[in-house]
């Protein structure tokens, strides 16, 4: 049971919206109709966030909120193993550019078999944000399912798994969502010279034809003046 728990999570699936902590003494849910959200794409924006303000009925002067997207919810990828930096690079920057949302955060996780590169449609944040700060709650981490090494997707979250999210919160630090590739600079490989600026190549030859000019008045000058 979450009784006594001032913190929130909230899961993320392909079906519904799962809550721990917070006000409720059990797992807690919205279900997502294809009003609300359609192929993990937010329809009816107010009405999502109207759905979870009066599910979260609560005022809490400081607490802390969980934001867990399963892989459901998820683009996932594997990126594979054998991959040097500037190819890894360019393959979670490819995954980003593929990832179908209006606005996307990504995340890229290291496994023993290679790497998984991970998107989701960033209005579900915000749109929680929208409906829970208000009550004081303050965003500590928006994670993966598969950053919670102890959490059975199949089974959703319970209330061992929520209760796991809380107090290991702090491993979970590297583990946040981003928006964008923006974790690493691209590495310069085979870097080519950057090309001269339009401006630079207009003003070459109005230089020489000014040069030109003044040496046909020049010219002119000392023949007249002779």
């Amino acid at each position: 049971m979450a009784k006594g728990v001032r913190d929130l999570v909230v899961y993320i699936d392909r079906k519904k919206l799962s809550f721990y902590g917070a006000a409720f003494d059990q797992i807690g849910s919205l279900a997502l109709d294809k009003k609300l959200v359609n192929d993990l794409e937010v329809i009816d924006r107010n009405a999502l966030i109207d759905g979870i303000s009066d599910l979260v009925k609560v005022n809490q002067a400081s607490a802390r909120l969980v934001i867990v997207f399963a892989d459901s919810a998820s683009i996932v990828d594997d990126l594979g193993a054998e991959l040097t930096p500037a190819q890894l690079f360019q393959a979670e920057k490819d995954f980003y550019n593929l990832v179908p949302f209006d606005e996307t955060a990504t995340k890229l996780i290291k496994f023993a078999k290679g790497y998984k590169a991970i998107g989701v449609n960033w209005e579900f944040y915000r749109v929680i944000v929208e409906a829970l700060a208000p009550q004081g709650f303050r965003v500590a981490a928006v994670i993966p399912a598969l950053a919670v090494t102890d959490l059975n997707q199949k089974e959703g979250l319970t209330d061992r798994s929520g209760a796991t999210i809380i107090s290991k919160l702090s491993s979970f630090k590297n583990f946040s969502f981003y928006q964008g590739v923006t974790e690493k600079e691209e590495p310069e490989v085979n870097a080519q010279p950057k090309p001269k600026s339009e401006k630079k190549s207009k003003l070459l030859p109005m230089l020489i034809g000014v040069f030109v000019l003044l040496t046909i008045i020049l010219v002119l000058v000392v023949v007249f003046g002779s």
